[in-house]
């Protein structure tokens, strides 16, 4: 019994700790959007650095640069030694065809005890390791004729998701004036004095210093990881001022609209481009 209680308790915690968690990651995760995207700004991938962010200067035969001089070369050596192959093929073919109906095993392999079985089987044995040969040739052209097309898809989804991060922080940049606005107009929240700035604090408080402060406690703003975001100072005076008004349903109006709208945005705004590249589309190679 004292086991089930152990971890029952032990499950509460791990639950309290990642809900925790996931209210820091809904306070900075701006913050972090923001970095992402000026990341990516500064420093490009290879790719997007190669070819850019502006769909007019591209064209289907932009990504053909993916096959190099010795890209065609290998490519005419490859095919080469196919043309090679499929002849020595049609002529060992031929050859098994001049040898006529020959007897076969149960299992339908050539029965080897004329000369002319052991000769069909020697001729299928080449047969099907030049067959082999072929397809390993054909495998490696298709690899090189397929280096625009890979290269594309791997633009195609960093500009999707390059251009939909800028998009969703634009949209933060607007959404939370607005967002704060709302709860303002219409005290959703119902609080005494439905300020900006008072909006604003209580969203700070619900979303890290209260699940912070409720399970563990308020000292932990002294030092350590927790101070990086938020003072003791100013966390005792949020708690203060909105300890009184701090409900699970204040927390879900505050905290869950704005992450669940980026998201949204972030997503359509990502398939929008992505779906833009799709004219860019090189030939996949056969």
């Amino acid at each position: 019994m004292r086991g089930i209680i152990v971890f029952i308790i032990a499950v509460i915690i791990i639950l309290y700790l990642f809900f925790i968690g996931v209210n820091v990651a809904i306070l900075i995760w701006p913050l972090i959007n923001v970095v992402a995207y000026l990341k990516v700004l500064i420093f490009p991938s290879a790719v997007r650095k190669k070819y850019g962010s502006s769909l007019a200067v591209l064209s289907n035969d932009s990504f053909d640069q993916e096959i190099t001089d010795e890209d065609y070369n290998e490519l005419k050596k490859l095919r080469s030694l196919t043309r090679e192959l499929n002849s020595r093929r049609t002529k060992l073919h031929n050859e098994l065809g001049a040898l006529g109906d020959l007897s076969r095993n149960i299992d339908g392999s050539i029965s080897q005890r004329s000369k002319a079985g052991k000769e069909g089987q020697r001729l299928t044995d080449e047969i099907y390791f030049i067959e082999q040969e072929i397809e390993t040739y054909v495998g490696a052209s298709r690899l090189i004729l397929q280096k625009p097309h890979v290269a594309w898809t791997d633009w195609s989804r960093r500009y999707g998701r390059y251009l939909g991060n800028r998009d969703s922080i634009i949209f933060m940049a607007v959404g939370f004036p607005v967002f704060f606005f709302i709860l303002g107009q219409f005290n959703l929240l119902e609080l005494n004095y439905p300020t900006f700035e008072n909006l604003v604090e209580f969203y700070i408080y619900v979303t890290f210093v209260a699940p912070v402060s409720l399970i563990l406690d308020i000292s932990l703003f002294k030092e350590g990881f927790f101070s990086l975001f938020i003072s003791y100072d100013y966390a005792i005076m949020l708690t203060k001022n909105y300890d009184k008004v701090y409900t699970l349903y204040n927390q879900m109006v505050v905290s869950s609209p704005m992450p669940v709208l980026t998201l949204m945005v972030y997503i359509i705004s990502r398939d929008i481009h992505v779906n833009k590249t799709m004219a860019l589309e090189p030939k996949k190679g056969n």
